[in-house]
């Protein structure tokens, strides 16, 4: 998980699904956090101390005592003093919830799909509590999980491994509040732990309850239900979220997001900001002009915006992102670790924007020369500067080609706006990739089979460079 995947709220423009509230299960991080140094990653606890060392290549919050990190491709899990209590092994692992954790035997990251997927549950002991063979799972909740078997029935899983209620319905989701949603001949309803109806099929699509009540559509529009099936918000946005912590994110055509009360009462008027986050811990970021901020459940804003990207308040910190760096706040909005010591976000966005400005003007001025001279339009840099040289702003894009004349493959690195190397892609002996989009401002890294650097480039022109690596 890196970390900027922890962002959940959303744009007016898409990625609804990323703001799905998380449900009535709340994990436990047992006070660490995830942080990166580098390209690892490692824990502090709340006062900013790093007390597991960063060396995996990925993580997740702590749930229950045990972290899911990742060692090369494989995923396992680990406690809270940074010892492998699950060996790597796994394809994808999710966190633990309910005494139970889902994992992904084959083929590839959670949300890629293969006809040979193959998926599983496991005891904190690490071992499988029913034959690792579902082409599909859900997460626990409570005593349950949906499942899709390997002859392919929906059904649920329970915490015994025994398997329930297949082949009675097309779709489910998890339970909460103690109904699931579940389809049978295209219609959504919601059904019990045994499996009764308890709200019959009859909605185009439906979500978990929260709060009481739970979003469903009819007529294409989105409603809130309450237990007994009846329509307590009537049907009329165009989406919307779970209840958490009483508000409920909703969007419409035209007008944008908002939330509404469990009356239906709109607390936050659609479309007056650019995006809207769900409430956790009485917070809920919300997105400006000036970037993201917080506001409390009156709508006041309590944390100024300013930041590039933010998320979820957990345990009293939120992870954000801000000019490049990574960093928690608390919510008063203080950074638990200062990650521009000694000067202000202010001031580092005006220092980031004189030095792009300078890198803009160079790159023109390099393209100037090579289309005149009818050279390949691309600036190089020392071998030298990786570790200063770093990507800055996202505004004129290029194009790249590269062209390996050498008898052994090569590698090419994006160079982040740490400066940090991400592997890109290889290319072998004697053939051509090419990168049909970057921008000026972002330098790329040419290895060879050993990692050692063979260039650093930016492409400068607007009709893109060639290079060849001889």
């Amino acid at each position: 998980m890196a970390l900027v995947a922890l962002v959940v709220a959303i744009t007016a423009a898409g990625y609804w699904w990323m703001n799905q509230p998380p449900g009535r299960y709340e994990s436990d991080n047992g006070g660490l956090y995830p942080i990166k140094v580098g390209d690892k990653y490692g824990f502090m606890e709340r006062s900013g101390t790093t007390v597991i060392t960063p060396q995996f290549d990925e993580v997740d919050e702590f749930s229950e005592r045990l972290s899911a990190v990742r060692v090369g491709t494989k995923w396992g899990y680990i406690n809270p003093t940074g010892a492998i209590a699950i060996t790597p092994q796994f394809d994808a692992a999710q966190p633990f919830r309910n005494g139970r954790a889902a994992v992904k035997l084959c083929c590839g990251a959670w949300f890629s799909e293969t006809e040979n997927d193959r998926f599983g549950f496991i005891d904190e002991d690490g071992k499988y509590i029913h034959s690792p063979d579902f082409l599909w799972v859900g997460a626990f909740t409570g005593n349950l999980a949906p499942v899709k078997t390997s002859e392919g029935s929906i059904a649920f899983l329970n915490k015994s491994g025994k398997v329930v209620m297949a082949g009675k319905f097309e779709s489910a989701s998890g339970f909460s509040e103690g109904l699931a949603p579940v389809a049978t001949g295209g219609k959504w309803g919601y059904i019990d732990v045994a499996g009764e109806w308890v709200i019959n099929p009859q909605f185009e699509s439906a979500s978990g309850f929260a709060d009481g009540l739970a979003p469903v559509v009819v007529g294409g529009r989105t409603g809130y239900i309450n237990k007994q099936g009846r329509f307590v918000i009537n049907p009329q946005y165009q989406a919307g979220l779970m209840f958490n912590e009483g508000h409920a994110v909703v969007k419409n055509e035209g007008t944008g997001i908002g939330l509404i009360d469990l009356e239906g009462r709109v607390v936050v008027e659609l479309g007056k900001f650019q995006s809207v986050g769900s409430f956790r811990q009485g917070l809920a970021a919300v997105k400006t002009e000036d970037g993201w901020g917080f506001i409390d459940s009156t709508a006041k804003m309590v944390i100024s915006p300013q930041f590039d990207s933010a998320g979820w308040f957990h345990n009293g910190l939120a992870l954000v992102d801000v000019v490049g760096k990574e960093a928690y706040i608390t919510a008063s909005g203080t950074f638990v670790v200062d990650p521009f010591p000694g000067t202000t976000i202010k001031q580092e966005r005006e220092r980031i924007a004189t030095e792009a400005r300078q890198v803009e003007l160079d790159a023109q001025a390099a393209a100037q020369v090579t289309q005149t001279r009818g050279q390949s339009a691309n600036r190089d840099l020392s071998c030298s500067t990786e570790g200063s040289a770093r990507s800055i702003g996202s505004e004129r894009k290029t194009a790249f080609s590269i062209v390996n004349q050498r008898t052994d493959s090569i590698t090419v690195y994006w160079l982040d706006f740490d400066g940090q190397r991400k592997r890109w892609f290889d290319v072998p002996p004697g053939q051509t990739r090419s990168q049909g989009e970057t921008y000026s401002t972002h330098p790329w890294l040419v290895a060879d089979s050993s990692g050692a650097c063979i260039t650093i480039f930016r492409a400068v022109s607007d009709s893109g460079a060639n290079i060849t690596i001889p």
